[in-house]
């Protein structure tokens, strides 16, 4: 009948709304407190990414800085010594210069990718994680109806 009580599954017995009520209130605190966590994670992760990030960049913008003020200036002195010394055309002279600067553009463009390549991993844990909790909502979800009997 609507006004029977039902045994639950740990034994103890209480009217069908009061426990749907403890029950609901249980899952929403749960699951608060799962987002609140997951967002101290993300936090965690995100203030990690910013101290890997440091290092890389700087270099990586003093490259850039570097290769910008002063390759041209080396190209063009390159090229001059293998046209007067190595006795190159002009044409070869500044190809050669070129070919220069790309593989040390290539050796400064390596050393930061190096150093970058590793910065985000940190993101992984919160993904991993959110994953879990998220697979932990849907089952408690699933089976929440089957506890009470």
């Amino acid at each position: 009948m609507a006004s029977e009580t039902l045994r639950n599954g740990n034994g103890s017995t209480e009217a069908p709304p009061a426990a749907l009520r403890r029950g609901m209130a249980d899952v929403a605190y749960d699951m608060a407190t799962l987002a609140e966590l997951q967002a101290k994670l993300f936090k965690a992760d995100v203030q990690d990414i910013c101290e890997r990030i440091v290092v890389p960049a700087i270099l990586g913008v003093v490259a850039a800085v570097v290769l910008l003020a002063s390759l041209p200036v080396a190209m063009m002195a390159l090229a001059a010594v293998l046209y007067e010394e190595v006795h190159l055309t002009m044409a070869s002279s500044l190809g050669l210069s070129a070919l220069v600067g790309l593989v040390l553009a290539g050796i400064l463009g390596g050393a930061c990718w190096f150093l970058m390549r590793n910065v985000f991993s940190p993101i992984g844990r919160s993904q991993t994680e959110l994953s879990r909790n998220v697979q932990w909502v849907k089952h408690v979800l699933k089976h929440s109806g089957r506890t009470i009997r």
